[in-house]
Parts: structure tokens; C-alpha cells; sequence
């Protein structure tokens, strides 16, 4: 009976034991030795809050000494340096690497005993990236042959004497932001065209509204127009990765001639972050999409002799 009650607290130990290490390692799975960062980037650095402590954040070109000299806000920004949390702007930082440091001082106003802790930070090349892709109403992406189609309505069997539907030609483009192939969150804009161009003619005008999406995962910087964007216009996008835009073109226009238009998005001048990072060189090889719609014969009456 004794043994059996030594062998339940030792089981009833080993619990306690785990569950405490199981919390010290939760409450710093978050810590890091270091951590890469590309400009055009905003980041939040944030040490635990003690009352009545007061804080002082720096960036270092070297690991911080006590004599070493915190670098000069000209290709960063650091904002809220003297709470326990700072955001940094990494604006036109040289690639390579960096400490970020925060001065922890046991009184107010940056008094009394202090300790200094850094974090490595490494500014890497970026490979900023904005994309088009052709997508339907619920996101599916569209493959080029998809993109070349007959207007809505096309394939009508009506009555004699029977009125034909036009309806609206609706399609869809996703902008989004990337760095490299990954998908990037942050505050971006980015320019664009958008024209409805008769191949025949040359003649413009088939825009009827150019508008953003209410989307979940996107954001809608809320684009409104009711005509082509033949001159480019600047859009900027916060706190997110990707919007989505849509076009209403005009229907067939009941036409009796053969014609064909195209519906061509090109997206450009991207600027990334606070610094207004640019696209990376070469990247912009995927800045257009063009939906191409055909036109339906507007079949007359059937006249009988």
C-alpha cells in the first residue's frame, strides 16, 4: 500500500514537472536569435511590459556596446520608442545585417537601472512582385485559352419575332502583391489601365464600371469607375495582399457585323511600405491580363415569301 501511494506522487510529480516546462517553452516559442526583414516592410518588436519601467529602441549597425553609437533614422523609421512596443519601417536599408536593441530602464522617463536587450536583423535582397491573374466570381483562376470567349448570351435559340438578351459581360481580375512567390501582407499601392478595345476598329468604350470586391481574404480599396481608365491611376491597398477587381463590359450591342473586343488590365508603378519600394528588376513580366470577348450574330426575323 505504501509503495503504491509513492509510485502515484511520483507519477503526480512527473505531471507538475511536465506541465511547467510544457509553459516555459508556450511563453517563448515566439522568441527568436534573429530574423530576416526586407525593405518596405513594417515590423513589431515587443519586450514584456513591467509598470513603472520606461524603454528606449535603437537599431545598431553592430552588436550594441556600451560605448556604440545607435544609427541615424534615414533609411528606417522607428515609431513609439519609448513604450515596450516599436514598429520599424524598413525603408532603403543596405542588405545585411543589423540589432535592433531596446533599453529597459527600472524607472520613468528613461531613469534609473537599465538593461539592454538585441535581436539580429537581417535585410535581405527583396523580390517584390505584383501579379494579375484572370480568376472567375468565386476565385478559380482562368487559363489563357479560357480568357478568349463569346460575349453572354451567345447560343440563344428564340422565337420568330422574338427579342434577343444582351446581357453584361462581367469579368474578374486578382491584383496581388508578392515578395519572390510568396503572398505579402502589408500597406502597398500599385497603378493601373483598364480599356475595352474593338479589334476592328480600334474604337474604345465597352467599359461600363470598374470596381473592387468585397472579398473575404481581400481588400477593397474601394475603386469605382464607370468608364475605361485609359490614363494610370493609383490605388493603395492597407494591411493586406491582394484586391479584387471587376469589369462590366458592354453586352453584344445587337450588332448585325462581326467584332471582337478585348478587356486589358495592366497593373504598375508598385510601391511597397513607407519606403515606396519599388518592383524588383525583371519582375514584371506578369503585369497584364486580357480577356477577349466575341461577339454572337444578332440573327433577324425569319420572312416568309
Amino acid at each position: 500500500m505504501f509503495n503504491l501511494k509513492i509510485t502515484k506522487m511520483k507519477k503526480q510529480i512527473y505531471l507538475l514537472v511536465s506541465l511547467f516546462a510544457l509553459i516555459g517553452f508556450s511563453s517563448n516559442v515566439s522568441a527568436q536569435a534573429e530574423v530576416t526583414q526586407y525593405n518596405g516592410e513594417t515590423k513589431t518588436f515587443t519586450v514584456t511590459n513591467h509598470a513603472d519601467f520606461s524603454y528606449q529602441w535603437s537599431v545598431y549597425a553592430e552588436i550594441p556596446t556600451p560605448s556604440s553609437t545607435a544609427m541615424t533614422a534615414t533609411n528606417f523609421s522607428i515609431l513609439t520608442a519609448q513604450s515596450n512596443s516599436c514598429s520599424i519601417e524598413w525603408k532603403t536599408m543596405p542588405v545585411g545585417s543589423y540589432y535592433v536593441a531596446v533599453k529597459e530602464f527600472a524607472g520613468t522617463a528613461q531613469t534609473g537601472c537599465a538593461t539592454t536587450r538585441y535581436i539580429k536583423v537581417n535585410i535581405a535582397a527583396s523580390q517584390w512582385n505584383v501579379v494579375v491573374v484572370a480568376v472567375d466570381a468565386t476565385g478559380n483562376p482562368i487559363d489563357e485559352a479560357g480568357r478568349t470567349s463569346c460575349a453572354l448570351g451567345e447560343g440563344q435559340i428564340v422565337a420568330n419575332t422574338s427579342s434577343l438578351t444582351t446581357p453584361d459581360n462581367v469579368r474578374y481580375y486578382d491584383v496581388i502583391v508578392k515578395n519572390g512567390t510568396a503572398e505579402w501582407k502589408g500597406n502597398w499601392k500599385f497603378s493601373y489601365t483598364l480599356t475595352g478595345n474593338d479589334i476592328q476598329t480600334s474604337a474604345v468604350g465597352y467599359i461600363k464600371t470598374i470596381t473592387s470586391e468585397t472579398v473575404n481574404g481581400y481588400m477593397n480599396p474601394s475603386i469605382s469607375e464607370t468608364a475605361a481608365v485609359t490614363t494610370a491611376k493609383e490605388v493603395s491597398v492597407t494591411n493586406g495582399s491582394k484586391v479584387r477587381i471587376k469589369v462590366t463590359a458592354k453586352d453584344n450591342a445587337g450588332t448585325d457585323s462581326k467584332f471582337t473586343y478585348t478587356l486589358p488590365l495592366t497593373v504598375s508603378a508598385l510601391k511597397v511600405g513607407a519606403g515606396e519600394v519599388g518592383e524588383s528588376s525583371g519582375n514584371d513580366t506578369d503585369n497584364l491580363i486580357t480577356y477577349t470577348v466575341k461577339t454572337y450574330p444578332k440573327t433577324g426575323d425569319i420572312i416568309v415569301n
